[in-house]
């Protein structure tokens, strides 16, 4: 049987299990998803013989296009089979009911961040934007600050935003991006201007890496790079600081094993320049994860005779096509 989930205590214990088996995210992040969360979202839950089989979570949010057009939408998150129930077409009756019950609120399309693409090309998704990662030393922020923060870059962003559709951002929202990003110990933050959101980005450390992340610009690029650089290097210097008093105080021999959170094998200029964590366990690289598009008006950088830093890595990024995974599906409700 499939159905909306009626949100009981019992049942959102089975989902929490169901999740961190699949999932493998932390007992903090999973209790915060379920509290906060799930309490304005949609749960699409298959059930067989008693057993819940298989989950799809739709989380409101709405989206406009040139700051005008106001399109309401869901997030597809959580989507899942239980093992020994897979292969046998459940995702797409989960599917199938969840578009069923969205036609009725004339709902245009619902989207999702897909670990494989593969998982969904038949249950409707579409590829609009892909996502690509520039990874970079930290020793090369300020070179790169530079060389990004240009106005040339303002112009061609000016040329795309008129045809973009961009998440709006509500008081809401941010709060519950905020509280996500804190309870796995980074940052959400909000740029404004003229007393209006006008851009957000995340920031959370990860091992060695330092991930910039939900990066959503709405006025010049020049300003928003700029203001995100400032972040990165003030989030670095907490950091840094953090680092000085912990090593004045007397370490425990118990360490936790963080190895397996650091990225790895990330090649640039056919290098591995991503180390595994060691003893030195401080920053050494920065990971702005970005639209295509918005990249794109960066090509100066790429375009430029000279061999700078910013041409380095954005060809590496460029390399790592097709950009799977991390490609924004859409899916047009009928």
């Amino acid at each position: 049987m499939i159905r909306l989930s009626d949100k009981s205590p019992s049942e959102i214990a089975e989902m929490k299990i169901l999740w961190k088996e699949y999932f493998g995210d932390s007992d903090g992040f999973i209790d915060f998803y379920f509290d906060k969360i799930c309490a304005g979202n949609k749960i699409v839950v298959m059930r067989e013989d008693g057993i819940l089989t298989g989950m799809l979570h739709l989380n409101p949010y709405v989206f406009s296009r040139d700051g005008k057009e106001i399109i309401r939408t869901y997030y597809v998150v959580g989507v899942m089979v239980r093992e020994g129930y897979r292969n046998q077409g459940r995702m797409k009756k989960m599917f199938d009911y969840a578009y069923s019950v969205l036609s009725s609120e004339r709902i245009k399309f619902i989207y999702l961040w897909p670990p494989n693409e593969a998982y969904y090309n038949g249950v409707g998704f579409g590829t609009v934007s892909q996502m690509v990662d520039i990874i970079f030393k930290k020793e090369d922020l300020e070179l790169l600050r530079d060389e990004m923060v240009t106005s040339k870059s303002d112009v061609e962003f000016g040329k795309m935003i008129r045809n973009l559709i961009m998440p709006l951002y509500s008081a809401d929202n941010i709060n519950a991006m905020v509280s996500e990003l804190c309870s796995e110990g980074g940052s959400f933050n909000c740029l404004e201007k003229r007393g209006t959101i006008q851009g957000c980005y995340s920031i959370l450390r990860n091992g060695n890496v330092l991930e910039v992340d939900h990066i959503v610009p709405y006025f010049g690029l020049r300003e928003y790079m700029g203001r995100l650089f400032d972040s990165i290097e003030e989030t670095l210097s907490s950091i840094e600081a953090e680092e000085v008093e912990y090593d004045s105080v007397e370490i425990s021999d118990d360490i936790t094993d963080t190895e397996n959170n650091v990225l790895n094998d990330i090649e640039i200029d056919g290098a591995s320049d991503i180390e595994s964590i060691d003893e030195d366990s401080s920053i050494k690289y920065i990971k702005l994860t970005m639209d295509y598009r918005i990249m794109q008006c960066f090509k100066h950088t790429l375009d430029m005779n000279q061999v700078s830093l910013s041409r380095k890595y954005m060809v590496a990024a460029l390399e790592e096509l097709p950009f799977d995974p991390g490609n924004l599906l859409f899916s047009e409700i009928v």
